[in-house]
Protein backbone atom coordinates (compact mmCIF):
# COMPACT_ATOMS: atom_id res chain seq x y z
CA UNK A 1 0.00 0.00 0.00
CA UNK A 2 1.33 3.10 -1.20
CA UNK A 3 0.71 4.66 2.72
CA UNK A 4 2.14 2.12 4.84
CA UNK A 5 5.91 2.95 5.93
CA UNK A 6 7.76 0.97 8.56
CA UNK A 7 10.46 3.22 9.13
CA UNK A 8 8.18 6.56 9.22
CA UNK A 9 10.29 8.93 7.07
CA UNK A 10 9.09 10.34 4.00
CA UNK A 11 9.55 8.75 0.42
CA UNK A 12 9.22 9.14 -3.13
CA UNK A 13 6.73 7.11 -5.26
CA UNK A 14 5.80 7.15 -8.37
CA UNK A 15 2.07 8.46 -9.91
CA UNK A 16 1.90 6.10 -12.41
CA UNK A 17 -1.84 6.59 -13.16
CA UNK A 18 -3.17 6.68 -17.16
CA UNK A 19 -2.78 10.61 -18.90
CA UNK A 20 -6.82 11.04 -18.93
CA UNK A 21 -7.12 10.40 -14.91
CA UNK A 22 -3.82 13.02 -14.38
CA UNK A 23 -5.40 15.28 -16.69
CA UNK A 24 -9.09 14.76 -14.46
CA UNK A 25 -7.19 15.49 -11.31
CA UNK A 26 -5.46 18.46 -12.81
CA UNK A 27 -8.39 20.39 -13.80
CA UNK A 28 -10.24 19.11 -10.50
CA UNK A 29 -7.02 20.16 -8.57
CA UNK A 30 -6.85 23.61 -10.18
CA UNK A 31 -10.53 24.36 -10.04
CA UNK A 32 -10.21 23.13 -6.14
CA UNK A 33 -7.66 25.68 -5.44
CA UNK A 34 -9.13 28.27 -7.43
CA UNK A 35 -12.33 28.27 -5.29
CA UNK A 36 -10.14 28.17 -1.62
CA UNK A 37 -8.39 31.31 -2.63
CA UNK A 38 -10.92 33.16 -3.81
CA UNK A 39 -12.80 32.13 -0.72
CA UNK A 40 -10.03 33.50 1.45
CA UNK A 41 -10.04 37.09 -0.68
CA UNK A 42 -13.33 37.78 -0.31
CA UNK A 43 -15.36 35.74 2.00
CA UNK A 44 -12.90 34.09 4.68
CA UNK A 45 -14.17 30.72 6.09
CA UNK A 46 -14.20 30.49 9.79
CA UNK A 47 -10.39 28.67 9.88
CA UNK A 48 -8.09 30.78 7.48
CA UNK A 49 -5.30 28.77 8.42
CA UNK A 50 -7.18 25.21 7.31
CA UNK A 51 -7.87 27.13 4.19
CA UNK A 52 -4.49 28.31 3.96
CA UNK A 53 -3.38 24.42 4.62
CA UNK A 54 -5.54 22.69 2.49
CA UNK A 55 -4.71 25.18 -0.35
CA UNK A 56 -0.95 23.93 0.04
CA UNK A 57 -1.97 20.60 0.13
CA UNK A 58 -3.30 21.32 -3.34
CA UNK A 59 -0.52 23.05 -4.80
CA UNK A 60 1.46 19.64 -3.65
CA UNK A 61 -0.82 17.58 -5.16
CA UNK A 62 -0.11 19.52 -8.31
CA UNK A 63 3.50 19.66 -8.31
CA UNK A 64 3.67 15.89 -7.57
CA UNK A 65 1.36 15.37 -10.82
CA UNK A 66 3.58 17.58 -12.64
CA UNK A 67 7.16 15.44 -11.35
CA UNK A 68 4.55 12.02 -11.73
CA UNK A 69 5.67 11.47 -8.40
CA UNK A 70 4.68 11.94 -5.13
CA UNK A 71 6.49 12.75 -1.35
CA UNK A 72 4.59 9.89 1.11
CA UNK A 73 3.03 10.38 4.06
CA UNK A 74 1.33 12.87 3.26
CA UNK A 75 -1.90 13.61 5.77
CA UNK A 76 -3.13 16.58 4.64
CA UNK A 77 -3.05 16.17 1.16
CA UNK A 78 -4.66 13.35 2.08
CA UNK A 79 -7.79 14.32 4.35
CA UNK A 80 -7.65 17.12 1.65
CA UNK A 81 -8.72 14.89 -1.53
CA UNK A 82 -10.66 12.63 0.88
CA UNK A 83 -12.52 15.89 1.35
CA UNK A 84 -13.20 16.48 -1.69
CA UNK A 85 -13.15 13.52 -3.15
CA UNK A 86 -16.60 12.86 -0.91
CA UNK A 87 -17.92 16.09 -1.66
CA UNK A 88 -17.53 15.77 -5.65
CA UNK A 89 -19.08 12.54 -5.33
CA UNK A 90 -22.34 13.99 -3.31
CA UNK A 91 -22.67 16.83 -5.49
CA UNK A 92 -22.55 15.22 -8.24
CA UNK A 93 -25.28 12.49 -7.16
CA UNK A 94 -22.50 9.65 -7.85
CA UNK A 95 -24.65 7.00 -5.62
CA UNK A 96 -27.37 7.21 -7.62
CA UNK A 97 -25.59 7.45 -10.87
CA UNK A 98 -24.08 4.12 -10.35
CA UNK A 99 -27.22 2.20 -8.49
CA UNK A 100 -29.17 3.61 -11.80
CA UNK A 101 -26.41 2.11 -13.86
CA UNK A 102 -26.73 -0.85 -12.20
CA UNK A 103 -29.98 -1.25 -12.70
CA UNK A 104 -30.48 -0.66 -16.43
CA UNK A 105 -27.69 -3.14 -17.25
CA UNK A 106 -29.59 -5.75 -14.76
CA UNK A 107 -32.27 -5.47 -16.47
CA UNK A 108 -30.30 -5.84 -19.55
CA UNK A 109 -28.74 -8.89 -19.18
CA UNK A 110 -32.00 -10.21 -17.55
CA UNK A 111 -33.35 -9.62 -21.25
CA UNK A 112 -30.26 -10.92 -23.11
CA UNK A 113 -28.68 -7.86 -24.03
CA UNK A 114 -25.54 -8.98 -22.27
CA UNK A 115 -23.98 -12.00 -20.89
CA UNK A 116 -22.74 -12.06 -17.58
CA UNK A 117 -23.11 -10.25 -14.05
CA UNK A 118 -23.84 -6.09 -14.33
CA UNK A 119 -22.45 -4.14 -12.35
CA UNK A 120 -19.43 -1.83 -11.06
CA UNK A 121 -17.03 -4.13 -13.04
CA UNK A 122 -18.64 -4.12 -16.19
CA UNK A 123 -17.60 -0.06 -16.90
CA UNK A 124 -14.94 1.09 -19.28
CA UNK A 125 -11.45 1.97 -17.44
CA UNK A 126 -11.29 4.94 -16.31
CA UNK A 127 -8.82 6.15 -18.41
CA UNK A 128 -11.03 5.44 -21.41
CA UNK A 129 -14.34 6.57 -19.89
CA UNK A 130 -16.31 9.42 -21.34
CA UNK A 131 -15.25 12.42 -18.28
CA UNK A 132 -18.24 14.83 -19.97
CA UNK A 133 -21.38 14.72 -17.52
CA UNK A 134 -24.14 12.59 -19.45
CA UNK A 135 -27.46 14.74 -20.03
CA UNK A 136 -31.03 13.46 -19.58
CA UNK A 137 -32.82 13.91 -22.61
CA UNK A 138 -37.09 13.98 -22.33
CA UNK A 139 -38.18 10.82 -23.16
CA UNK A 140 -34.87 8.63 -22.57
CA UNK A 141 -31.84 8.15 -24.54
CA UNK A 142 -32.09 8.36 -28.20
CA UNK A 143 -35.30 10.79 -27.98
CA UNK A 144 -35.06 14.14 -29.79
CA UNK A 145 -37.16 16.84 -29.27
CA UNK A 146 -38.46 17.76 -33.01
CA UNK A 147 -39.53 21.67 -33.69
CA UNK A 148 -42.80 20.81 -34.64
CA UNK A 149 -46.46 21.80 -34.09
CA UNK A 150 -47.62 18.38 -34.10
CA UNK A 151 -47.37 17.08 -30.82
CA UNK A 152 -47.32 13.16 -31.49
CA UNK A 153 -44.43 13.88 -33.80
CA UNK A 154 -42.31 15.20 -30.62
CA UNK A 155 -42.63 12.04 -29.19
CA UNK A 156 -41.17 10.13 -31.57
CA UNK A 157 -37.95 8.75 -31.68
CA UNK A 158 -35.30 10.41 -34.05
Amino acid sequence: MADQNPTAGRRVVPIDLPPTQTEILRDELLGWLAGIEEDITTDPLPDPAADAREADAFRRLLAALDRNEIALPDAEAREAMRRAAEGYDEASGYERVVAVHDAHHALLSLLGGRHGKAGRGDRRPADQANTSPARHEPGGPGRQRRDSSDPDDRDRVG
